[in-house]
C-alpha cells in the first residue's frame, strides 16, 4: 500500500517546501526533534513487530504480552508499556515506523505557540493531539499519540480551517505540552499599567476587559507567547509582520530565534491585544506608539516596555521584558569577572531615520528599543566604523562634519584619527575638554555644548 493511498492525515509530511517543520535530514542537520521513518508508507506487520525490529524488546517478551492480551482486553503494546518493558518514547517511535510517519520529540522540537493555540486545551486533551507547527500556510503539523484517530484529525481540520499532517509523539509528552499551555494561559495575571494614582480608575477598565474576555483565542495566544518568553528568559519579543502571516521571535542571550507564526487572520487582533495591555490607542495604526505595563507570570513580576511601529506589511510591535530579579544579579552571580577585555573595537550606528518617525524619542529611541541600531566590530576603529555603515546601508561620507567627544584616557588615541579627518577637509566639532585637547595639538576643532550645558548642543546638530 503506497503512501498516496493512505487517508490524507496519515500521509507523511512533505520532504520539502515552505515549512517551519520540515522532515529531519540527519546528514543535513534537519529540524531538531523531528525524525523521519526508515520507510515511508509502511503498513506490513504489527506494532509489536516494529518494537522487536527497533530492538526495544525481545521476541520472547512480546509473545508473553500477546498471550496476556487475549484475556486482558488490551493491545500487547499497551501491556508492555504498563509493565515497564518499553517506555512511551519507544512506543511512539514504533507507531511512527508502523505507519511511515515522522516521529516528533516534543522535548526537543520548537513548538509554534500560534499553532498550539488554534484548538482548545480540552479538545487537545480529549484527542491526545495538538498542533505544534505549520507545514505550510495551509497545513498544520499535528502531534498525535494515536495517528489512526480519524475523528480527531477531522475535528481539528474543521476547528482550524487548515489541513493536517500527522507526526507521532509520546502520549506523556503531549500531555506535558497541554499542561504547559494551560499553565501559560492562566499564569499571566491581568495587566496593571504603572502610572499616577489618579489614573488608576481609568486603567482598571483595561484590566476588566481582559478578565471578561479571558477565553478569547487571541488573548490566550498573546498570554502564552508572553509566558513562554518569560519562562525561557527572553529579553525581547518581536512581532514582525510578513507576507501572509506574522513572525514572533524571542531574543534570548542576545540571539533572535523564531517562537511562533501568527496566521494572517489573527495578526491585527494580536497587535490590538498588545496595545490594550499597554494602554495604547488601538485605532491609531499609522504612527509609532510607546507604552508600558506590569504583569505577574508564575508569581514573578515583570515590567514590559511596548513599542508599535507601522511597516509596509502592516503594524509590528516589540516588547522589552524587564525582569527585576535578573536585573539585580551581580557579575559574580553571573560568573563574570569585574572587567571583560574586549579584543577589538565596536561601533554602533542608528538604522532608522528617527526624525522622520513622529512620536519617536530621538534621544533614547535607538538605545531603548534595541531594534534601530547595528554594530560593527573589528580590530581597528576605521574598519569597525565601515562595517557599521555598511550594515546600516549607508554610504561612507567623503565630506561634512565630524563630532568628537572622548574620555581623557582615550584622547591620545583619537588624535591621529581626527587629524586625518581634518586633512580630508571635514569640519571638526568637539565638546569643551576634547576641543581644548585637539587645539593644543594643532587641530582646529570648534566647540559644541553638551546636552546639559544648554542650547544649541550636540543633539541639536545631530537631528
Amino acid at each position: 500500500m503506497g503512501s498516496n493511498e493512505y487517508p490524507g492525515h496519515l500521509r507523511p509530511v512533505p520532504d520539502s517546501g515552505d515549512s517551519t517543520a520540515p522532515k529531519l535530514d540527519p546528514e543535513a542537520g534537519g529540524t531538531p526533534g523531528l525524525t523521519a521513518p526508515v520507510s515511508r508508507g509502511r503498513s506490513a506487520g504489527f506494532i509489536t513487530d516494529v518494537l522487536i525490529e527497533l530492538g526495544c524488546v525481545s521476541q520472547e517478551r512480546v509473545d508473553q504480552a500477546i498471550e496476556a492480551a487475549r484475556t486482558a482486553g488490551a493491545p500487547p503494546e499497551a501491556l508492555l508499556l504498563t509493565e515497564g518493558a518499553i517506555n512511551g518514547d519507544q512506543l511512539s517511535r514504533a507507531i511512527a515506523e508502523r505507519y511511515g510517519l515522522d516521529h516528533i520529540d516534543l522535548s526537543a522540537y520548537q513548538v509554534d505557540m500560534a499553532a498550539a493555540n488554534l484548538i482548545a486545551v480540552n479538545t487537545a486533551r480529549r484527542y491526545r493531539a495538538l498542533p505544534v507547527g505549520f507545514v505550510d500556510k495551509q497545513t498544520l503539523l499535528v502531534a498525535m499519540a494515536d495517528p489512526t484517530n480519524v475523528l480527531a484529525v477531522d475535528d481539528i481540520q474543521i476547528a482550524t480551517g487548515l489541513d493536517c499532517r500527522v507526526a507521532v509523539a509520546a502520549e506523556e509528552d503531549i500531555e506535558a505540552l497541554i499542561v504547559r499551555l494551560n499553565t501559560l494561559q492562566s499564569a499571566v495575571s491581568e495587566a496593571v499599567v504603572e502610572g499616577e494614582e489618579e489614573a488608576e480608575d481609568e486603567l482598571a477598565e483595561v484590566a476588566d476587559f481582559e478578565v471578561s474576555a479571558e477565553d478569547a483565542p487571541v488573548i490566550k495566544l498573546v498570554y502564552s507567547i508572553l509566558g513562554q518568553a518569560v519562562g525561557e528568559g527572553a529579553s525581547d519579543i518581536h512581532f514582525e509582520p510578513a507576507e501572509g502571516e506574522m513572525r514572533v521571535r524571542f531574543r534570548i542571550d542576545g540571539v533572535l530565534r523564531e517562537a511562533a507564526h501568527v496566521p494572517s487572520r489573527m495578526v491585527s487582533a494580536v497587535i490590538s491585544r498588545v496595545k490594550i495591555m499597554s494602554d495604547l490607542n488601538i485605532a491609531e495604526k499609522r504612527v509609532p506608539q510607546d507604552g508600558r505595563v506590569s504583569v505577574t507570570v508564575e508569581a514573578k513580576k515583570v515590567d514590559l516596555r511596548v513599542t508599535t511601529l507601522p511597516t509596509q506589511r502592516g503594524e509590528g510591535a516589540t516588547i522589552r521584558i524587564l525582569d527585576k530579579e535578573n536585573a539585580q544579579r551581580t557579575l559574580d552571580e553571573l560568573g563574570l569577572p569585574d572587567e571583560l577585555p574586549l579584543p577589538g573595537v565596536a561601533v554602533k550606528e542608528a538604522v532608522f531615520p528617527f526624525t522622520k518617525l513622529p512620536g519617536v524619542d530621538t534621544l533614547l529611541g535607538p538605545e531603548m528599543r534595541s531594534t534601530g541600531e547595528v554594530m560593527g566590530f573589528a580590530d581597528s576603529f576605521g574598519m569597525a566604523f565601515a562595517k557599521a555603515q555598511i550594515a546600516a546601508e549607508g554610504e561612507l561620507p567623503l565630506s561634512g562634519t565630524v563630532f568628537v567627544t572622548v574620555n581623557d584616557s582615550d584622547k591620545p588615541t583619537v588624535v591621529p584619527i581626527v587629524r586625518r579627518f581634518h586633512e580630508m577637509g571635514f569640519r571638526i566639532l568637539a565638546t569643551e575638554g576634547t576641543q581644548k585637547y585637539l587645539r593644543a595639538r594643532g587641530i582646529p576643532a570648534e566647540h559644541v555644548a553638551k546636552v546639559h550645558e544648554g542650547r544649541p548642543n550636540a543633539i541639536d546638530l545631530i537631528v
